[in-house]
């Protein structure tokens, strides 16, 4: 069976080469490795007898851009140590980083030019804690500001400053 439905029947004996032979850039798979393995299935080996009253995939191979193409090197007159590349490698990986440094500040963030923007915020806090800020407040709102000022206050005690 091939991959878009169309089926066809061969006689027996016969091998998997005799089979892809009429078909260029096709392999020849077994259904149940494609079942099991998935993309990561073995084609059959060419020397391989087909079985009877088993299900085999004909599948193109696919076509890859630029095979033809020889690898292009370069050769600068600027020799690196390792530990310089290992620098321009984490600098190259900085800009994940550099987003990190930003802090939040909760007096800025929840009002700017008189009108009230949302902010979404991930953080972890521990269930009892949540538990006791949950029972200690009337409504959600007074919830809301004790769980931002637990985080300002645990965020300042991660990096060592006090808070005013």
């Amino acid at each position: 069976m091939k991959i878009n439905g169309e089926t066809f029947k061969i006689t027996l004996p016969t091998t998997a080469y005799e089979v892809t032979s009429h078909y260029p850039n096709h392999l020849l798979y077994e259904s149940k490795s494609l079942n099991q393995f998935g993309l990561r299935a073995k084609p059959l080996d060419p020397h391989c007898q087909l079985r009877p009253k088993t299900l085999y995939f004909l599948l193109q191979l696919p076509t890859l851009y630029g095979v033809d193409r020889s690898l292009r090197r370069t050769c600068s007159d600027l020799h690196l140590s390792a530990s310089d590349r290992l620098e321009c490698l984490l600098l190259s990986r900085r800009s994940v980083s550099d987003l990190q440094t930003l802090r939040f500040d909760p007096q800025r963030s929840s009002i700017h030019d008189g009108a009230a923007k949302s902010v979404q915020v991930k953080f972890q806090l521990p269930r009892a804690e949540f538990e006791r800020l949950m029972k200690e407040c009337k409504n959600n709102v007074e919830v809301t500001k004790k769980i931002v000022d637990f985080c300002a206050k645990s965020r300042d005690n991660v990096y060592g400053r006090p808070r005013p």
